[in-house]
C-alpha cells in the first residue's frame, strides 16, 4: 500500500492491527473501522458506547447501515475508499434516539487489508442550533415578504377623501390601507364629529 495513502514514513515499520486499537481507544471521537468491501463493522472502540449506547462487541460484524438512520441509508456511500470529511450525518443509537455526526473517512490497513476508518464526532447540539438558525431565518423572510408598505404619492379626493388604486378604482381610506397594510379598523367618533353629530349629548369634561 501507498505509504502516503497509509500516512506512514517510508521505511517505518507499519502498525499492528493491536496498535491501532490501542490508539483508538484513546482518541476522544468514537472509532468504526470498516470492511472496505461489504462496510461491515471490524472493530468499534469504547467511544461508541458514550455516542451511540452500543457496546462495541454488540455491532461487530453489522453493517454500517443499520446505524443510519432510513430516511438517509446512503449517507455514507460515497465514502468508500474516499478521505474526507462528511456530515452530517445521523446515526441510530441503542435508545431509539438519534444522534448527529460529522464522519471523518480515512483508508487504513487492517489485517493486512485496507479498512476503512470512520471517525464520529457528535455535532448534535451545533445541527440543531443551526438548524434553529435556519427556521428562525425563513420565518423573518416569510413575515418580511407579507409585510406591506405604502410609500410615494397617493391620489386623494379633496372633498370625499376616497384614494385612487393602481386600477383606478377610487376606495375609501379604510379600505385602501387595509389591502396595502397588515393594518385593521376599529370605529369610534372624535370630541369634534360627536359635537356636530350629537349636539344634544353633553360634552365630557
Amino acid at each position: 500500500m501507498d505509504s502516503k495513502r497509509t500516512g506512514a514514513h517510508p521505511g517505518a515499520a507499519p502498525l499492528s492491527q493491536r496498535h491501532f486499537e490501542i490508539i483508538f481507544n484513546a482518541i476522544h471521537d468514537a472509532i468504526l473501522v470498516l470492511d472496505a468491501d461489504t462496510q461491515r463493522i471490524l472493530h468499534a472502540n469504547n467511544q461508541v458506547l458514550g455516542l451511540l449506547g452500543y457496546h462495541p462487541e454488540e455491532i461487530l460484524g453489522r453493517d454500517l447501515k443499520s446505524l443510519l438512520m432510513e430516511d438517509d441509508p446512503g449517507a455514507l456511500n460515497e465514502a468508500q475508499l474516499v478521505d474526507g470529511v462528511y456530515g452530517p450525518v445521523r446515526m441510530c443509537c441503542a435508545s431509539g434516539t438519534t444522534r448527529s455526526t460529522d464522519v471523518a473517512v480515512a483508508v487504513i490497513p487492517w489485517d493486512g487489508q485496507p479498512a476503512l476508518l470512520y471517525s464520529l464526532r457528535d455535532v448534535t447540539e451545533r445541527t440543531r442550533l443551526e438548524d434553529e438558525r435556519a427556521r428562525l431565518i425563513a420565518e423573518l423572510r416569510n413575515a418580511l415578504a407579507e409585510v406591506k408598505q405604502l410609500s410615494g404619492l397617493l391620489p386623494i379626493c379633496a372633498n370625499c377623501k376616497r384614494i385612487r388604486d393602481d386600477q383606478g378604482y377610487w376606495a375609501t381610506v379604510e379600505q385602501y390601507i387595509s389591502q396595502h397594510t397588515e393594518a385593521e379598523f376599529s370605529h369610534g367618533i372624535c370630541p369634534e364629529c360627536r359635537d356636530k353629530l350629537y349636539p344634544e349629548l353633553p360634552r365630557k369634561a
